[in-house]
């Protein structure tokens, strides 16, 4: 593990981390999009609506399966849980959510297609759920760089067979299980490589140590459920209430959003988790906090151009890729980027209440805005289609940015007068 006292002295090291975490987030954050444009050009709109609907459910899952352990795992700095750990507990939640995930699927209302689409995706959720304890052990050590390159790789392999598999089949069952299979042996290969980072990984069920971490991350699965669905609710509805082409749309006017949100994610609440966690554990609480609001500064400024030349250049640019008309979807579009810049904002605070260990609080505060807006993301999506799905997502994450900003803020004060009162 990198030492508290080095914090300063690794400019190239934290650079290749940020770096690589902003690379394959990015990768990550256009993975579902590109495999939606490639469906919908090669394939047909109705099918890229199946596919943004399936990958859209098994997400959810993925957070489920995942059950908050990276983002307490990353922050793991005195090692209360060995890597041994996060793996036994993977492998539970993992099982638990796959019987789960394979009942609703039976008993949903599926064809036979939509269900073995659903299953493909699922299984590639489930390799990634697995390598994620892997990446996550290495971004705790501070080797971020190297779980970025895995990610990058695992991705642009499924990209390239998925490509050319449609291109050459026009079909979506094929090129989704050549896909699995890159992200398999990739991950294989590359567990394989850095093999020397994971000594004496084995399986172990300790009851005593399962009821800590269950009860440590138990806020952070709640809160990345509640999050996950708010984010993806209106696929749900649209594929309910619409139909697949209105799912497909929206998931394509998403793409800016999404590829901003997973970028600026990365750069401030991603790759700074860990080292955010070393500052707060030195008691340099102002330089935390100062830290904090500098990267909420870097959104909303990073926002500005992004608004901008999305509101000028991205409908045309959008409808040129995807061989659509998308000219009558301006205004969804604008609220949609404006909604992700929030959104960034939420990770942000969320994340630093997290390394403060106040997952519930945080938990309180995107409760209480879930369950108001959740409901009212329903009504939305139901009675204006897109239109209510851009709505609800700004309606989502402008209130809970303000809550969460409160709360962290509070939170500071309260530390740091705590401080103050013990050196008196």
């Amino acid at each position: 593990m990198i030492p508290i006292t080095k914090i300063n002295k690794m400019g190239a090291h934290e650079f290749q981390n940020m770096l690589w975490t902003v690379i394959s987030s990015g990768v990550h954050g256009v993975y579902a999009l590109v495999l939606i444009f490639v469906t919908t050009r090669l394939v047909g709109l109705a099918m890229a609506g199946v596919l943004a609907y399936s990958l859209a459910l098994t997400e959810l899952h993925f957070v489920i399966g995942e059950f908050g352990v990276r983002g307490y795992q990353s922050t793991d700095i005195k090692q209360e849980f060995k890597l041994s750990h996060y793996f036994t507990f993977r492998i539970s939640t993992v099982v638990i959510v796959s019987l789960i995930f394979i009942v609703l699927v039976f008993l949903g209302n599926y064809d036979y297609s939509n269900i073995l689409i659903l299953l493909i995706c699922y299984v590639i959720v489930v390799l990634q759920m697995f390598a994620d304890v892997f990446m996550g052990d290495l971004q705790q050590k501070g080797y971020m760089n190297i779980a970025g390159k895995m990610k990058t790789v695992s991705y642009v392999g499924a990209f390239v067979l998925f490509t050319t598999t449609t291109l050459v089949t026009k079909t979506l069952l094929l090129p989704l299980i050549f896909s699995g299979l890159a992200v398999l042996i990739i991950y294989a290969s590359m567990l394989f490589f850095y093999r020397n980072f994971f000594i004496n990984v084995q399986i172990c069920f300790e009851l005593g140590i399962f009821k800590k971490i269950f009860i440590s991350v138990l806020p952070l699965v709640i809160l990345a459920f509640i999050g996950s669905y708010l984010v993806n609710a209106q696929k749900y509805y649209l594929a309910r209430y619409a139909s697949d082409e209105y799912v497909a749309i929206f998931a394509i006017l998403m793409l800016p959003s999404s590829v901003f949100l997973l970028f600026c994610g990365a750069m401030f609440a991603g790759s700074g988790l860990t080292k955010g966690a070393k500052i707060l554990a030195t008691g340099q609480l102002d330089v935390f906090n100062a830290r904090i609001i500098r990267q909420l500064v870097a959104v909303f400024a990073l926002a500005i151009p992004f608004i901008l030349g999305g509101y000028f250049f991205g409908i045309p640019i959008l409808s040129i890729l995807y061989g659509l008309d998308l000219s009558g979807y301006s205004m969804q579009f604008l609220l949609l980027m404006v909604g992700s810049v929030f959104h960034v904002a939420v990770a942000v605070l969320g994340s630093a209440l997290v390394i403060m260990r106040l997952q519930r609080l945080r938990l309180i505060c995107t409760a209480a805005s879930g369950l108001f807006t959740g409901l009212l993301m329903w009504l939305l999506v139901r009675n204006f289609g897109i239109y209510g799905a851009a709505y609800s997502l700004l309606i989502i994450y402008v209130p809970l940015s303000i809550f969460l900003f409160i709360a962290f803020w509070l939170s500071v004060r309260r530390l740091m007068f705590n401080e103050r009162r013990v050196y008196l």
